[in-house]
């Protein structure tokens, strides 16, 4: 099976030599959180961590220069645009336990949210605001234990200033103060909406640079859910540096290294148990057009770092981190009627074997060797399981088509597919999922399929569906279907 055969060594020696090719042509601790807390809390940070990043991505490409093409305005030396997003996202779940027999915690959510933004120019400076304001309504079941309706908001979601420096005369530089996006690489190690700054070279140079420091937002949560106290008190700062080479003809070079530091405390604290855990990661990188339309992309990326095992179940101690993740994939666009794609990928993150859970302490690390890689980006890998990259290998292959390109109103209503199959690194470990504690390392597949269509230039509309199929990897009375529906209209002024 090529699932099984494709293990870590043999990983590392397919991605370098592609490189080298293109080049030259069981339950958690219920002292201190409960088994239905953990899972609610890791579903619905998953799903909130990846909306909250799409929508933040339109932001990087701001700018004021779009300024008398719609909504401008100038007051003396300051001018630039604004807008206004409104949307509705309406969120379906079915047997989100993977178990019929009992009731689901969630069964739907519906999030209505209107964001207001301007991007502006003044004295030399490019800047961007956006606020928000989010309502949130769940429909729950009786072993639910968060917050059914909710208002969120008014918050900031991002407020950033540009400045075009020039570094000793001679090399060009851009640097952004404030709330922004921030990552390395693929996304995978570091991917967030961030306070800090980033100083990067621009340019038609070859060679480029990128250097930044950050904290998380106030009062977001722990990424470790078994801290005392975790809601909204993380607390961590992050550093990195990025180099890249785009001089070979048809294909990018990139290496990075990243750090974070845990500021994050503990309420009550604990004093029989440490949570820090402090982690660093060097990585590098491809991206290449081989050939006509083809597109490859590669990473490896290896974890270091300091935490403490699990006091429950040993002596607490110190642990050493060496981890390690890749990423290898590609895709094929056809300049044919309906402009196909066909995509694939394939990613591991690494695990460990006495871990049950791949984010905590408590249920996590039992001696002083942790090998489970833990990130602090993202990584999609289907809308109904929605696994992290850790003790997990995922492969997946997608197609997607735009079958009604010539009928008005429809040119860009696009419809694709995605299959996964997930397999455990350590079977005896956990994965992001507790309930993945079957003697087997085959989890499961998954199905996926989704439509984007834009109505208008300033309406979107998209549907996503994903049906999670357990196996072997799960109890045999643990493996119901996950189904998962999405759909969200959005409108920009």
């Amino acid at each position: 099976m090529i699932a099984r055969a494709l293990r870590v060594p043999s990983a590392l020696l397919i991605l370098t030599s592609l490189g080298l090719l293109l080049m030259a042509g069981p339950n958690a601790h219920a002292e201190t959180f409960s088994v239905s807390d953990e899972r609610q809390s890791t579903t619905m940070k998953e799903d909130a961590y990846a909306t909250s990043l799409d929508d933040s991505k339109g932001a990087k490409a701001a700018g004021p220069a779009a300024a008398g093409q719609r909504n401008s305005y100038a007051l003396g030396e300051l001018s630039g645009i604004y807008g206004a997003n409104l949307s509705a996202t309406f969120r379906w779940y079915r047997d989100i336990d993977n178990q019929d027999s009992n009731p689901d915690f969630l069964r739907w959510a519906l999030q209505e949210r209107a964001a207001l933004w301007t991007s502006f120019a003044l004295n030399g400076w490019r800047g961007y605001l956006r606020g928000s304001m989010t309502n949130i309504d769940r429909g729950v079941g009786s072993t639910y234990t968060g917050i059914g309706a909710d208002v969120e908001g008014p918050m900031l979601d991002l407020a950033f200033l540009v400045k075009e420096i020039m570094a000793f005369n001679v090399a060009p530089l851009k640097m952004t103060v404030g709330r922004q996006v921030q990552y390395v690489g693929r996304g995978l190690s570091y991917y967030a909406v961030s306070d800090g700054i980033q100083i990067e070279t621009v340019g038609t140079s070859p060679l480029t640079q990128k250097y930044f420091a950050a904290r998380t937002l106030p009062r977001q949560d722990n990424i470790d859910f078994s801290v005392p106290g975790f809601d909204k008190e993380g607390d961590r700062y992050f550093y990195g540096a990025e180099w890249g080479y785009n001089g070979i003809p048809r294909i990018s070079l990139y290496g990075y290294v990243f750090g974070q530091e845990d500021a994050s405390g503990e309420n009550p604290v604990r004093p029989s148990q440490e949570y820090h855990y402090d982690s660093f990661y060097y990585g590098s990188g491809f991206a290449a057009r081989p050939f006509g339309q083809l597109q490859l992309w590669g990473e490896v990326v290896g974890e270091t770092g300091q935490g403490f095992t699990d006091a429950n179940r040993g002596r607490l101690r110190e642990t050493e981190v060496d981890a390690w993740a890749w990423i290898l994939g590609g895709k094929h666009p056809w300049n044919l009627p309906t402009k196909p794609v066909l995509e694939f990928e394939a990613a591991y993150g690494s695990g460990d074997p006495d871990r049950i859970l791949v984010t905590n302490t408590v249920n996590g690390s039992a001696d002083e060797r942790d090998t489970n890689f833990l990130y602090f980006g993202y990584f999609a890998a289907g809308y109904a399981f929605q696994p992290r990259l850790s003790n997990l290998y995922v492969y997946s292959l997608g197609f997607n088509f735009q079958p009604l390109e010539k009928v008005p109103g429809f040119e860009k209503f696009l419809i694709g597919s995605k299959a996964y199959l997930y397999f455990k690194d350590e079977k005896d470990g956990g994965t992001s999922d507790f309930e993945s504690a079957g003697q087997s390392d085959n989890l499961g597949r998954e199905w996926d399929a989704y439509i984007h269509w834009q109505v208008l230039p300033s309406v979107l509309w998209s549907f996503r569906y994903g049906i999670f199929i357990p196996t072997d990897g799960f109890p045999i009375d643990l493996r119901e279907p996950t189904q998962f529906f999405y759909t969200r209209l959005s409108w920009d002024y």
